[in-house]
């Protein structure tokens, strides 16, 4: 695996127990879990086929681009 874990320290005296590091990991992971959870429940309970939905997020995705492409606030004057 790519990633190499060593048990947590402090001052290369204390090791911190293992139910610790558990909930720790536990609490890192569930934050990490919310943007996938996500993603996957609109695409679940999404109306119409996964090409209409795939269509809607080219759409999206070229707007976002063209508003770049303006810059923040390019044509609205009030903005300062």
């Amino acid at each position: 695996m790519w990633v190499s874990y060593e048990p947590l320290t402090y001052n290369r005296m204390y090791s911190y127990p293992s139910w610790a590091l558990a909930l720790g990991m536990c609490m890192a992971f569930a934050s990490m879990a919310c943007i996938p959870l996500y993603v996957a429940g609109r695409l679940i309970f999404a109306t119409g086929t996964l090409k209409h939905v795939n269509v809607a997020y080219a759409l999206l995705k070229q707007l976002l681009r063209n508003t770049r492409k303006l810059g923040a606030g390019a044509d609205c004057q009030w903005i300062k």
